[in-house]
């Protein structure tokens, strides 16, 4: 589980990184998409690994989930921060135009990010069914489906839990 979780995380930020450096470089859009498509096979292992996790009846640590959480912190706030700034540049530049097809893949890919560590904090849910997770366990499964109110859930789990 552990060396998932590191391996998605180092892919999350190389494919950052040349995201970011695709903007600069013609040909780097190239190696941006072979990084996110590195990024999504790594998120289908890890989603699979926490599914063989939950199965096998390995406890989940939770402490290692909101590290992982905090650690992913940074990659979201840069990849709004880009995306942003990339659909203000659409706005003056016609020819950018061209990547507003692109965006319903970034928030979708994003999205799927997000739920790579969230998908442990759900199935942690339905392993650990004392009363008093019981009684919100939906709300807690909503939240872990929304960006920053997953790492503020985690926090309240790991209270409730203690």
């Amino acid at each position: 589980m552990k060396k998932t979780l590191i391996a998605f995380t180092v892919s999350i930020y190389v494919f950052l990184l040349f995201a970011i450096l695709s903007i600069k470089f013609k040909y780097m859009i190239v190696v941006a998409g072979a990084a996110l498509g590195a990024t999504l096979i790594t998120w289908i292992v890890n989603i699979v690994t926490a599914i063989k996790t939950y199965r096998s009846g390995t406890d989940i640590d939770m402490r290692m989930i909101i590290v992982y959480k905090f650690i992913q912190i940074p990659f979201f706030v840069c990849n709004f921060i880009l995306w942003t700034l990339l659909g203000l540049a659409m706005m003056f530049n016609p020819i950018i135009i061209i990547f507003i097809m692109i965006i319903p893949v970034v928030i979708i890919s994003t999205f799927c990010i997000m739920m790579s560590t969230s998908i442990y904090t759900i199935l942690y849910l339905r392993r650990n069914s004392k009363e008093q997770l019981i009684k919100h366990s939906r709300l807690h499964a909503f939240l872990q489906l929304m960006f920053v109110c997953d790492v503020i859930d985690c926090f309240l789990l790991r209270k409730q839990i203690m």
